[in-house]
């Protein structure tokens, strides 16, 4: 005997048919789902100093709008150790593409004084998102290209994963002031054929219409390194050079100095990994709007 569906049962199917949609498109194309991020308002010559520490280490990066026409945006970022300092150890110059929804990073590039031949260039295959209406998980990847004393390398680096999410709202305390802010985390990855893995994480602390306030970033790197282990012969070979040295003998009669044993030293190659830590903090210490 035929059942007639309800009008009940007809709203049951229909809301599972869209649950079944919803869930196949989010894990289908996740790139699909936007979160907004805070963009600051940015004119020509507005500046914003941050203090950046790294371990022990402590210096200012004083940001400017160098140009903000036709949708592109240039900030450059001079670095210095002393926020008065005429000198600085590294200039960053970013280039972003801007529309009413959204900024999106197209490049950055490294300059340094000491080294006035050398800058590396970090060009994103597509602009990747930086604030605004953006998508919480991207895959992109960059293109190196460095230029040292006339010796120019371009490489394509392995693609980078990156996902954001809002977390909270909080009220923080910086040098500029106290400030109420939206917090999101910022997960960037990449790993190469070799198995050398980079992760980090960025909690940014980001302010209506004043733009990040401050950051938390915990970098954490898998590198593939080759180690150089000396055979037992030349560890002998040390050890007793070492002793005839103590013993008083010249260096022509010592083993350890002969030409003729410099041909017997093998050193065997060792394949590891080893990983590395590292957190650092940046924070506002001044704005000034034009």
């Amino acid at each position: 005997m035929k059942k007639n569906i309800g009008l009940k049962q007809l709203v049951l199917l229909f809301g599972l048919l869209v649950l079944s949609i919803s869930f196949l498109n989010f894990s289908a194309d996740v790139k699909n789902v936007y979160l907004q991020l805070p963009c600051e308002s940015l004119t020509e010559g507005s500046r914003k100093i941050y203090l950046f520490t790294h371990a022990n280490q402590k210096r200012y990066q004083d940001l400017y709008v160098a140009s903000h026409r036709n949708n592109l945006l240039q900030v450059i970022m001079i670095s210095k150790e002393d926020v008065n300092s005429a000198s600085y150890t590294q200039k960053t110059t970013y280039n972003y593409i801007t529309s009413p929804a959204s900024t999106y990073l197209s490049d950055f590039t490294f300059e340094f004084p000491s080294s006035p031949h050398m800058t590396m260039k970090y060009k994103f295959s597509k602009p990747q998102p930086s604030c605004g209406k953006i998508p919480i998980h991207w895959i992109d990847s960059i293109i190196y290209d460095s230029n040292i004393g006339g010796s120019q390398m371009t490489v394509d680096l392995p693609p980078q994963e990156v996902t954001t999410s809002f977390l909270s709202k909080e009220v923080i305390q910086v040098p500029a002031g106290k400030f109420e802010t939206s917090v999101f985390e910022k997960k960037t990855k990449w790993t190469d054929g070799n198995g050398s893995s980079v992760t980090m994480v960025a909690l940014m602390y980001i302010a209506e219409n004043v733009g990040l306030v401050k950051e938390i970033i915990v970098r954490i790197q898998k590198a593939h390194i080759i180690e150089i282990a000396k055979s037992k012969e030349i560890e002998d070979l040390i050890a007793k050079g070492i002793s005839d040295i103590q013993q008083g003998k010249k260096m022509s009669d010592i083993d350890l100095f002969k030409d003729t044993n410099t041909h017997n030293v093998q050193e065997i190659p060792t394949f590891k990994f080893k990983t590395y830590k590292s957190i650092s903090t940046r924070e506002l210490v001044s704005v000034a709007n034009k």
